[in-house]
């Protein structure tokens, strides 16, 4: 543990770097040779060659048209890079797993190709035959060489039915080029996102590193996604001390970032316009005492990058944790599939010299592995697999075009089941916190029923883990962690960096990987910083993903009147509009014990807004009631037929106050669930009092109000007897005298509201 005492820590001193090695590998062939042994040296050529002829083949489909298809989707080739990705695959393990780039064909066929060689013939044909898209059926009678030739065919097929968005892709045509993945082969997604595999890698490495699971996490990037935000954050995360220093088996996170520095972004030189540094290399240098282990190989030379990535694995499995590998290589095609060329010529005639694919076979003819005509055989079989599997994708009978037609896209939004747990043995029987909270009975606060569901939560599932921004051994006012650190270790939560980034994208990882997550950023206006994460991470991979990934995650969001303009912002609108995200916005005890019961239980991903302004308040409504029991979404608070009203979060109690003050009879609803939205309980409503109020605490143009009148003013026009009113904030700050400024007047204006009809 590092002292945080003025003497050390005011000491005169040096901080000393120790060299980063720049291409520093130098074996012997004949070494290699003893290491690997000749066939695995001749597979190292395969795998690039089936990578070549794959994008190649992509290239002249998109351009020209290929046997009669041409396709027009996006896709970005990697052709040049072959080098890093079967030298990267052959350092790792079968229980070893990489998320990608954008751009990571490469990647995915490399890992894949080594999977399918580690994997027995069982495994192999267990693995094609239960995943769960029709890639395996639509091609069955197609396989019939022996259970590795088959996954060969099996994984070539898939990719190529992904990318031209055929049901029987890999995803159901869901993701494309962009999000390639077959997690049975330890290949998880890649990302459309630059940088954005960084924090869902973490998040992997987490899960692996907390519940005991063998195998490192390898997140690919391009030397172009060192400029996101996210990648840094996601390596704070990575490299915390307490991970050597706290937790109970004192060793860093099994996690190595691979850069394929190509020396470009998108089309921008990184190298001498859009980057600060001669090498990624160097960045090890700014995040741990040991520099990550950081160095830069020839990413041009398979062997050099598997000897660089087989040491990084021998020190994270010795306890160093996360190392940072820069591999230099070229990038011979452009951003896109039809971009311009864009490069000196010089500069693309001498980095075409040292093209890989040209090179290693040379020094497998000259080192007496590998004779021409061998070589030939092997090229002649390679784009025979290829164009069989090609031929077979664009095949609308074997393969199907994905049609937006019925449920044929919304039904992977959601899976709509219950995660499969094992219980923990944690002791919360002798937690003074949890007897006090057992003992409270009805008097829970909501601050109560939410460490109540939690803690539940903990004592159901081994593979749940919370962390955020100051959650352990805090008892700030939106606390709700409190008591927990005496009961739950280090591991199971955590304390992190403010990187709100990394904090969501990791539950995304973390989640993928199989274990149940539960995450919270200190403010809901702080969710701005985390939005990819929120919408392009945790929103969209199921869906991506064709129902082949569930994402058991929890984001806790305290929401609601605090300080100024940045502090008490409602955003609920904005994310429930999101399509993926199951989104809940509890106001009472009962109902926020409901939902933290029902968001821990699903294998969705779920949003939960907290109204922090009501953590202390008590049940008022319904006693909470001590066995679990379903979340009634659109809870009605009160009854009437004078008129019917909606709250949303903690507007439910201006309106109640409201409501009671004019005496009348009125169907009061929370509406806990803001995204599905169950509506038949309004409509009815509707349908009875013929009279409509929604009422929130967000913005007219930022709150989900104006969804909720266009859906009833179309399920109940012929009902209403009056145009639907809306009560909201004006579309402008929270000023920072916040409710003495006045700005939160809804109960006089419900009021109002009422005494108008």
């Amino acid at each position: 543990m590092k002292s945080l005492l003025p003497k050390q820590l005011l000491a005169k001193g040096k901080i000393t770097l120790k060299d980063i090695e720049l291409n520093s590998y130098s074996l012997p062939f004949e070494d290699e040779i003893l290491r690997y042994g000749k066939e695995t040296l001749i597979d190292i050529y395969r795998d690039m060659a089936y990578i070549r002829e794959f994008e190649n083949t992509l290239e002249l489909s998109r351009k020209q048209g290929l046997n009669g298809y041409k396709f027009n989707y996006a896709c970005h080739l990697s052709t040049g890079q072959e080098a890093v990705a079967v030298g990267e695959a052959l350092a790792l393990k079968k229980e070893d797993i990489i998320f990608g780039t954008h751009r990571s064909h490469g990647e995915f066929i490399a890992k894949s190709m080594r999977a399918i060689r580690l994997m027995n013939d069982k495994e192999l044909d267990e693995v094609l035959s239960n995943y769960p898209t029709p890639t395996y059926q639509n091609i069955k009678s197609t396989l019939t060489q022996g259970a590795k030739n088959n996954a060969v065919d099996f994984i070539l097929y898939g990719a190529f039915a992904e990318i031209f968005a055929r049901t029987s892709g890999l995803q159901r045509g869901m993701g494309g080029s962009m999000h390639l993945h077959f997690a049975p082969f330890g290949v998880y997604p890649n990302n459309a996102i630059v940088g954005g595999s960084a924090p869902l890698a973490v998040g992997a490495a987490l899960y692996n590193r907390i519940n005991a699971k063998s195998g490192i996490v390898v997140a690919n990037l391009g030397d172009g996604a060192l400029n996101c935000g996210a990648v840094y954050e996601a390596i704070a995360l990575a490299t915390m001390h307490q991970y050597r220093s706290l937790w109970a088996e004192k060793k860093g996170l099994p996690l190595l970032f691979v850069v394929s520095d190509n020396l470009y972004a998108r089309g921008g030189s990184t190298k001498q316009e859009t980057g600060s540094y001669d090498t990624p290399a160097r960045l090890g240098a700014g995040f741990t005492e040991n520099q990550m282990y950081s160095e830069s190989v020839n990413g041009l030379n398979p062997l050099a990058v598997a000897d660089a990535v087989s040491r990084a694995r021998e020190s994270i499995e010795n306890g160093n944790g996360a190392v940072l590998i820069s591999a230099t290589t070229y990038r011979h095609s452009e951003h896109s599939i039809g971009d311009n060329p864009s490069r000196d010529g010089l500069e693309v005639a001498s980095w075409t010299a040292l093209d890989p694919l040209v090179t290693y076979p040379k020094l497998l003819f000259e080192n007496g592995i590998l004779t021409k005509s061998e070589l030939e055989s092997i090229d002649d079989n390679v784009k025979e697999r290829i164009s069989h599997a090609y031929n077979l994708a664009i095949n609308e009978t074997i393969s199907p075009i994905l049609k937006a037609t019925g449920n044929a896209l919304t039904q992977y939004t959601f899976n709509n089941q219950k995660v499969v747990t094992t219980p923990s043995n944690y002791d919360f029987e002798s937690n003074h916190e949890y007897q006090k909270l057992l003992q409270k009975g009805k008097d829970l606060t909501l601050r109560d029923a939410l460490s109540l569901g939690i803690i539940e939560g903990f004592k159901a599932d081994s593979s749940l883990v919370a962390y955020g921004e100051d959650v352990r051994g805090w008892s700030q006012k939106n606390s709700v962690f409190y008591g927990l650190d005496k009961t739950l270790p280090y591991e199971r939560l955590f304390n992190t960096p403010i990187s709100e980034s990394a904090i969501v994208g990791a539950e995304v990882g973390y989640a993928m990987r199989g274990g149940t997550v539960l995450a919270e950023l200190l403010y809901a206006d702080f969710l701005t910083r985390s939005a990819d994460e929120i919408i392009n991470q945790s929103a969209k991979w199921q869906a991506i993903s064709g129902g082949t990934l569930k994402l058991p995650l929890t984001l806790r969001l305290p929401i609601g009147r605090s300080y100024g303009g940045q502090h008490s912002q409602d955003l609920s609108g904005l994310i429930a509009r999101v399509p993926g995200l199951k989104v809940y916005y509890p106001a009472t005890p009962f109902d926020a014990l409901a939902t933290m019961r029902e968001c821990l239980s699903s294998t969705d991903p779920s949003i939960i807004f907290e109204p922090k302004e009501y953590y202390d308040k008590l049940e008022e409504f319904t006693p909470i009631p001590s066995t679990p029991y379903a979340l009634n979404h659109t809870s009605k608070k009160m009854d009437g037929s004078y008129a019917t009203v909606v709250a949303i979060g903690s507007a439910l109690y201006d309106v109640v106050s409201a409501v009671r003050t004019s005496g009348k009879n009125i169907d009061v609803f929370s509406l806990v669930a803001i995204a599905p939205i169950d509506y038949a309980p309004i409509i009815e409503s509707v349908k009875k009092t013929g009279i409509l109020i929604v009422c929130g605490e967000s913005t007219l143009c930022g709150g989900i109000m104006s969804d909720i009148v266009a859906h009833i003013q179309k399920e109940c026009f012929h009902a209403l007897k009056r145009p639907i009113e809306i009560i909201s904030l004006p579309n402008t700050i929270i000023p920072p005298n916040g409710k003495d400024s006045g700005i939160y007047n809804l109960e006089n204006k419900i009021l109002e509201a009422i005494k108008s009809i």
